[in-house]
């Protein structure tokens, strides 16, 4: 979806612009003989194949839009720490549809990015390349430095995590996948959905900070979650998507189930709750 979207605001600025979509023939040339910026906008899980496709020379090149689900051990085990990251707080729309669960990949040329109240930021050699497209989708994006970045990715993180399994689980209480979006998460009228919401969000930055990598940020809990909520306001009928969210599992709420084992400080409780609800294994 949101690759679509990206080739599409390419597209409508006369770049010069190949898509590889997932399921494509695996060419290890691809980037070769080409130039400019490689936006990587796959699922998480897909990323080591996607990697081994790019030639050594075009790596410093690549921009991943997972800003949030990729850990620093995880880039440097992979020697990707010099590349670019975006933490993207949009979406994207096909046929007027923010379903992820419905709308499937849609046709690029029908697909609008809505942004997600000017929070998007990027970091790296090629950040500008993110604030440059996405201007140009009237999408407010940032190049920042690496503390700002760091409280943006705890951010999404946590928004990740926290937002499609509250929509899962309410979804099948009250009318079927799909029924209930983030808008009606944080604003619904008698505010039992949107206190919940809030004690999950609390909860996955409690993990969060005892992390080496958000340490710092464990004065920042009122800040971070309060982003979190605004993010889904500015994107109320937005669904996230289930099926990848449990493709990525590892990197979103399972990492929060690793830190809290191995820390054993926060018992997790309502986050746990929640999984099993959704028949997730905890």
């Amino acid at each position: 979806r949101v690759g679509s979207a990206f080739a599409a605001v390419a597209l409508d600025s006369d770049a010069s612009v190949r898509v590889v979509r997932r399921g494509d023939d695996d060419d290890d040339a691809f980037g070769e003989h080409t130039r400019g910026p490689i936006f990587v906008a796959t699922r998480v899980s897909d990323l080591d194949r996607v990697i081994k496709c790019v030639p050594a020379s075009r790596v410093c090149d690549l921009i991943f839009t997972q800003g949030g689900l990729l850990r620093d051990k995880w880039l440097a085990e992979r020697g990707l720490e010099n590349t670019t990251q975006a933490a993207l707080f949009l979406s994207a729309v096909f046929g007027g549809n923010m379903n992820e669960s419905q709308s499937g990949n849609g046709d690029m040329h029908e697909s609008q990015l809505v942004d997600g109240g000017g929070m998007t930021v990027a970091i790296g050699r090629r950040a500008k390349d993110v604030v440059d497209l996405l201007r140009d989708a009237n999408v407010l994006a940032k190049s920042v430095d690496a503390e700002t970045f760091k409280k943006a990715a705890l951010v999404k993180l946590i928004w990740t995590s926290a937002f499609w399994l509250l929509c899962d689980v309410y979804g099948k209480e009250l009318g079927g996948v799909g029924s209930v979006t983030v808008g009606d998460l944080v604003d619904e009228h008698d505010g039992k959905m949107h206190a919940r919401t809030e004690a999950l969000c609390g909860e996955l930055f409690d993990v969060a900070i005892e992390s080496d990598e958000f340490g710092f940020l464990c004065d920042r809990k009122d800040a971070i979650v309060s982003d979190v909520l605004w993010y889904s306001r500015h994107i109320p009928t937005a669904v996230p998507s289930r099926e990848m969210a449990i493709s990525e599992m590892g990197f979103r709420n399972h990492w929060f189930l690793r830190e809290n084992a191995s820390r054993k400080k926060y018992s997790s409780s309502l986050h746990r709750a929640l999984l099993r609800e959704a028949g997730v294994e905890t």
